[in-house]
């Protein structure tokens, strides 16, 4: 499977959820990593990236964590930090 580079606005609970994200100001290589929050009805799931080693942020969150994910709707945001600076980037 390729990743796709935009966030998905669905999947399922049960599979593996990637996809990659560049910021040209927050790169993995100056320090900078990316974490996604999804909220839903006060629960909250939080996951992060790796270098993809071209410049992006790598999500990958395999099947074995999504299959407890309860179905609907969240919300998203997408923070970079470096460990002093925090910045949202996606919701």
């Amino acid at each position: 499977m390729v990743a796709q580079i935009q966030i998905p606005t669905r999947f399922i609970a049960g599979t593996t959820l990637q996809f990659t994200r560049t910021f040209p100001d927050y790169p993995p290589s100056a320090g900078w990593t990316l974490a996604y929050s999804l909220t839903k009805a006060g629960s909250q799931i939080i996951f992060s990236s790796a270098d993809n080693g071209a410049g992006g942020h790598w999500i990958n969150v395999p099947a074995s964590t999504t299959e407890s994910w309860a179905a609907g709707s969240y919300a998203y945001q997408g923070i970079v930090g470096n460990g002093t600076d925090q910045f949202q980037v996606d919701a």
